[in-house]
């Protein structure tokens, strides 16, 4: 038990991170390596920042997962500034936050609260909400998983 609340916390940071995956992939194809470099950068120095402000103010171990959580927001929300300053030609911070997608993101505020309330009632709830807000987007997965389950020479290298 002591386990599932770090667990759970660094569960939701990388589904934060993993919501990031195309754009960093669409700055590396375009040779834009060095920005985003520095935008990780940037991102592992306030992750070692937070660590030590966090691990001085407290002493449980899930206190910390809140160092990787704030900062892979963070470095989500950078992305899609440098995004739409790079790629669309816009700027400035309501940009940064206008391209957060709400389906991932209120789930994970709720899941997070339910965390450190203990609230097993409140993370089912943030699951299913999860699934409910992304109904359309997995439904468009299913031809695919069909067509790897019905076509195992798809595997083959």
């Amino acid at each position: 038990y002591e386990s599932s609340k770090p667990f759970a916390l660094l569960s939701v940071s990388m589904a934060l991170l993993s919501g990031s995956f195309g754009i960093s992939i669409l700055f590396i194809s375009f040779g834009k390596e060095l920005l985003l470099g520095k935008v990780a950068l940037s991102a592992f120095i306030l992750n070692l920042v937070l660590v030590w402000i966090v691990s001085s103010y407290s002493s449980t171990f899930y206190a910390l997962c809140f160092a990787p959580l704030t900062t892979y927001f963070v470095y989500s929300c950078l992305l899609r500034y440098f995004y739409n300053v790079v790629f669309l030609k816009k700027s400035g911070l309501q940009q940064m936050f206008a391209s957060l997608d709400g389906r991932l993101l209120v789930p994970v505020l709720v899941l997070t609260v339910a965390i450190v309330m203990d609230n097993i009632i409140a993370q089912i709830f943030a699951y299913l909400l999860v699934l409910l807000l992304n109904i359309k987007r997995m439904k468009t997965l299913l031809p695919i998983v069909r067509n790897l389950v019905n076509n195992p020479s798809l595997f083959k290298i």
